[in-house]
C-alpha cells in the first residue's frame, strides 16, 4: 500500500519558484550591495548561503554566460537561482515519489543481522564524513575569513638614507569589499593596521569586487588609514572591472595618492615631485592584467643611484622587469596565498603564471625580492582553508656597503 501524499505536484513547483526567487534575490542584493551598511552583516550571511547553495548551477550557467574577468564564476544570479529551484524541484518530486512507494514497516520486528551491520557501519561512516564536511565549511566559510594575521618582513635596501633604516610601512591588500567582505570586517583590518604605527601605508590593489556600488565605501575605509609619511595605492584588475577612473577619483578624495605608472621621493618631512638629498623613490606599476604597463616609464628620470621600493597589484610583474632596471623591492598582492591550503599539495589554485612560486611571502624575483601579501579579503570563492587573511609590516634597513 502506497502513502498518500496529497497536492504533491503542485505544492513542489510553489516551493521551487519561491526558493528560485529567494535564492535570486539573496545573490542580487549581495552582488549589488543593496542594505545599508547597518544591515549589510545580514546580506552577507544570506548571501553566502545562497551562493554555496547555486555553485554547481553557477558552473552550468558559464556555458551559455561565459566568464567575464577570469574569475567571476556568479555573473548571472538569475539563471543560476532558477537553474538550482528546478534541481531542487526535481530532487525533491523524485523523493516523494520515493517515499510513496516504500513499503510500510512490517508489524513484526526482523532479527538484526549481517545486512543490518553493515548499513550501520555505512550510515555511521557517512555521517562522520558529513559532519567533517560542515565542519570544515563552517570554518573556512564562517571562522578563517576574519582571523586577521599581521606578517612581519624586514627588507635590507642598498643605498637606503640614513633617516629611513626602521622605516616600517604597513600595507594592506586586496580588501575586495563586496558581497564576499563586510566593512565592519574592514574597518576593524584599518584600526589593526593603524594600531601598527606605520610610517608610510601602502594600498596594492583590489579595494572592490563586483560592482560600482562598492567603491564610496570599499575606498572610503582605507581613507581612514593613518601614516605620517603618507598613502600611496595602485590599482588592482578588480578596480579595473569596476571602473577604474571611480576608483582613483575616490582614492584622491580620501586622501590616497596613486603611483600607477608614477613615482616620488620620500624624505622624512614626506612625499616630494621632486629628487633631493636623503630621499629614496617609491613608484607604482600599473595593472599587469588590466593596465598599460612599461616599468621604465614608472621610474623615468630617477638616478640610477637612487634607491626604489614599487608597489604592484600582480606580483607576475617581477618576471617583465628589464633587467639593466634598478627595482630593490617589489610589494605586491593578489594572489590571496591561493585562498585554500591543501596537505601534500598546496594551493591548488593560484592567478599566476608562475604556479605557487608568488604565493605570499618573501619571494625570490629574476631581479629584485617581491614581498606578496596574502590579502584582507576574498575573490573566486568566499572561503579560506588555512591561509588566513593578513595585513604585512615591512621594515626597511639599511644594507650594509659592498666591502
Amino acid at each position: 500500500m502506497a502513502r498518500r501524499v496529497p497536492r504533491t505536484p503542485i505544492a513542489i513547483t510553489i516551493a521551487a519558484l519561491l526558493a528560485g526567487v529567494l535564492l535570486g534575490l539573496a545573490l542580487v542584493q549581495g552582488n549589488e550591495l543593496w542594505l545599508p551598511a547597518a544591515l549589510q552583516p545580514i546580506g552577507h550571511t544570506l548571501y553566502r548561503l545562497a551562493y554555496w547553495i547555486t555553485l554547481p548551477a553557477q558552473r552550468l550557467v558559464l556555458l551559455i554566460y561565459p566568464l567575464a574577468h577570469h574569475h567571476v564564476p556568479d555573473q548571472n544570479p538569475p539563471a543560476a537561482a532558477a537553474v538550482t529551484a528546478v534541481a531542487l524541484g526535481l530532487l525533491a518530486w523524485g523523493a516523494v515519489k520515493l517515499w510513496r512507494h516504500l513499503p510500510l514497516p512490517s508489524a513484526e520486528p526482523e532479527q538484526p543481522g549481517r545486512r543490518d551491520a553493515l548499513a550501520t557501519i555505512g550510515t555511521g561512516l557517512l555521517g562522520a564524513g558529513v559532519l567533517s564536511a560542515i565542519g570544515f565549511g563552517t570554518w573556512g566559510v564562517l571562522i578563517e575569513p576574519r582571523r586577521l594575521q599581521v606578517r612581519r618582513y624586514s627588507m635590507p635596501i642598498r643605498g637606503l638614507p640614513a633617516w629611513a633604516d626602521g622605516l616600517r610601512i604597513v600595507q594592506l591588500s586586496d580588501t575586495h569589499y563586496g558581497p564576499y567582505v563586510p566593512l565592519t570586517y574592514l574597518r576593524r583590518a584599518v584600526d589593526l593596521a593603524n594600531s601598527l604605527e606605520p610610517d608610510l601605508i601602502a594600498l596594492t590593489g583590489d579595494y572592490v569586487h563586483r560592482t560600482v556600488n562598492a567603491i564610496p565605501d570599499g575606498i572610503g575605509v582605507l581613507g581612514t588609514t593613518e601614516a605620517p609619511l603618507g598613502r600611496f595605492s595602485v590599482l588592482g584588475n578588480h578596480d579595473h572591472w569596476a571602473g577604474p577612473e571611480a576608483c582613483l577619483e575616490a582614492l584622491r578624495a580620501n586622501g590616497v595618492r596613486p603611483l600607477d605608472r608614477q613615482h616620488v621621493y620620500l624624505g622624512p618631512d614626506g612625499a616630494h615631485d621632486e629628487p633631493g638629498p636623503d630621499r629614496f623613490v617609491l613608484a607604482g606599476f600599473g595593472d599587469l592584467w588590466e593596465d598599460e604597463h612599461p616599468a621604465a616609464a614608472s621610474l623615468q628620470g630617477v638616478d640610477p643611484d637612487t634607491p626604489r621600493v614599487v608597489l604592484s597589484h600582480n606580483p607576475d610583474y617581477a618576471e617583465y622587469l628589464p633587467e639593466d632596471l634598478r627595482v630593490d623591492l617589489i610589494i605586491a598582492g593578489h594572489t590571496h596565498g591561493g585562498q585554500v591550503w591543501v596537505p601534500g599539495k598546496g594551493t591548488p589554485k593560484i592567478p599566476s603564471r608562475y604556479g605557487q612560486w608568488y604565493a605570499g611571502g618573501i619571494c625570490k624575483g629574476p631581479h629584485c625580492p617581491v614581498i606578496v601579501s596574502r590579502g584582507v579579503g576574498m575573490a573566486y570563492l568566499p572561503v579560506r582553508l588555512g591561509v588566513p587573511p593578513e595585513i604585512v609590516v615591512i621594515t626597511l634597513t639599511r644594507a650594509p656597503e659592498p666591502a
